[in-house]
């Protein structure tokens, strides 16, 4: 992957979710790969902050575009335990997707510590990421 500069990780977290997930599509695009955080039982998950009507809260797995990008997160977040784990995308889209359709979890693009970010489900990341 690309080197992200002090300066560019900066400006990615300035940026509202609208276009942090413009440019994680644009980023990913580029690269081929996303990053997720895991540790020995699996893959980081949180839960939306948001309600849906009948009170329930859809569970998310958080992708990011640069390994930096999800190391600041865990450390804004103060989360122990977890590493960063890059995936190819071509992999991510076979056998990630899949699974997030099969157990129902959305994904939370690009998240920053104190601030909104946008939530897809598997299938329309299909079609960003193909567009």
């Amino acid at each position: 992957m690309d080197e992200l500069s002090d300066k560019e990780l900066a400006a990615v977290q300035q940026l509202n979710a609208d276009y942090r997930q413009a440019h994680f599509i644009q980023k990913i695009k580029h690269t081929h790969a996303l990053c997720i955080l895991a540790d020995a039982d699996g893959p980081f998950l949180m839960e939306d902050r948001d309600s849906a009507e009948d009170g329930t809260r859809a569970t998310l797995l958080p992708v990011w575009s640069h390994p930096r990008l999800a190391e600041t997160f865990m450390q804004q977040t103060e989360l122990q335990g977890f590493s960063v784990k890059t995936i190819a995308l071509p992999l991510f889209v076979d056998k990630w997707l899949p699974f997030l359709q099969q157990q129902q979890l959305l994904m939370a693009l690009l998240p920053v510590a104190g601030s909104d970010f946008n939530v897809l489900e598997p299938a329309e990341f299909c079609t960003a990421c193909s567009a």
